[in-house]
């Protein structure tokens, strides 16, 4: 049958069309945000100890060291031994069990230290430094949530001090006590220190419990703060970006790689929009840089995948679909993405199995598919058009225009 006849079927208004866009819907890039939050967070560090005096504001993080009360008096113990002995005749003086603690601490003896740190603390419920020190150990540990623990009892003691409260609230976050760090940083903020950043952070965390509009206030905050950096951007145009306000959305990721050119999330999503606006050419180079930038995410490369197929780049599709299949096999659209690529790549079996899974798993899918019959007819993959139609009609049995399609690609292929 001539060709005219398929296209003129294929044109009918019922026949499955593509969707705008086979990439990444809106929600996508938030789940990638938040899969990686824990990295947008401040990370412990082992500072040496350090004696005495007040603690300047940290520029950068609160990186804080063992906190010690000023020198011994005139005939304190000084030595260990004399510091053990005086304990075991009073075992009840919180300062002795401090003061053999944070000597443990400073010869890195820290499994030694933590011991005399909670009997002085257990001794003296007022005794401060014990508290922040055992706080700072767990940190350094990753135990997030003893560190929460200790520094939440030590900034009951001094609220004033920032450095308390803000690795109080950091390690809720890194714990998953998100209720309790919200309230954490509503107390932080108030001590007027590093106030974007602790914005930002309240960010974070309203992510973590999905509310969308207060970590949007809150990201807009940390950028009004003074914390302006191309994540802050990222974000705001990302929760932008599932409001469906592209216009804005694109103006943040924009503001975002003016500050970090190669900024993953941006790159990602910036070219997403271009994708849903038909701007094919200029989402490509975005979507090449996203894809080094924002390598393990397979969203990405889906997206990357989808520009190539609607570029006609047929065979440089497959590479991309064939990555984010492997990062993500159970991603729907990674399964189609790579199924159409196979078809083209003349793979019918491969690529028409991964159809048929996908499609089986969410009929909807069928909706994306239609606008590749043409095209692989025209390249003369007539195994890859049969297949594709069979893949729609899976998801539409009542579809009669695929299936009349259907009908002419094997009489063709008899031929």
């Amino acid at each position: 049958m001539p060709r005219s006849s398929l296209r003129s079927l294929e044109a009918r208004p019922t026949l499955p069309r593509p969707r705008r866009s086979l990439g990444m819907p809106a929600a996508w890039p938030v789940l990638a945000a938040l899969l990686s939050l824990l990295a947008a967070c401040p990370k412990a560090s082992s500072p040496p100890p350090r004696q005495g005096g007040k603690e300047a504001t940290p520029p950068t993080d609160p990186r804080t060291e063992p906190r010690a009360r000023p020198e011994p008096r005139p005939g304190d113990p000084i030595t260990d031994e004399q510091i053990i002995e005086a304990i075991k005749k009073d075992p009840s003086r919180a300062p002795l069990h401090f003061a053999l603690a944070l000597r443990l601490h400073k010869r890195g003896l820290v499994d030694q230290s933590i011991e005399h740190y909670k009997k002085a603390a257990a001794v003296d419920q007022k005794y401060f430094e014990p508290r922040f020190n055992l706080g700072q150990i767990f940190l350094e540990r990753q135990r997030h949530s003893d560190a929460a623990d200790w520094f939440g009892q030590a900034a009951e003691l001094k609220p004033e001090d920032f450095n308390t409260r803000f690795n109080h609230a950091l390690c809720l976050i890194h714990s998953g006590r998100n209720d309790e760090a919200d309230k954490a940083l509503a107390e932080v903020v108030k001590l007027r220190q590093q106030v974007g950043r602790v914005h930002y952070l309240r960010g974070i965390v309203a992510l973590r419990q999905r509310k969308a509009a207060a970590a949007l206030a809150a990201f807009r905050q940390a950028a009004k703060e003074g914390h302006d950096s191309a994540e802050v951007h990222a974000r705001i145009g990302t929760l932008l970006l599932g409001r469906k306000n592209l216009a804005e959305a694109k103006k943040s990721f924009e503001a975002a790689l003016a500050k970090e050119p190669e900024h993953g999330l941006a790159l990602a999503n910036l070219a997403s929009i271009l994708l849903r606006q038909g701007k094919v050419q200029e989402a490509l180079p975005i979507l090449e840089r996203a894809s080094k930038a924002h390598a393990k995410s397979a969203s990405v490369w889906v997206n990357l995948g989808l520009g190539r197929l609607r570029a006609e780049k047929y065979d440089d599709a497959l590479p991309a679909f064939t990555k984010a299949h492997e990062l993500q096999a159970d991603l729907p659209l990674a399964q189609i993405g790579l199924g159409v690529a196979l078809l083209f790549a003349g793979q019918t079996p491969k690529g028409s199995a991964l159809l048929q899974q996908a499609v089986g798993k969410d009929k909807k899918l069928a909706d994306l598919l239609g606008g590749y019959l043409q095209p692989l007819v025209d390249r003369k993959r007539l195994d890859g058009a049969i297949a594709l139609l069979q893949a729609i009609i899976l998801g539409q049995p009542r579809n009669a225009v695929a299936k009349k399609n259907l009908q002419i690609l094997i009489k063709m292929k008899s031929q």
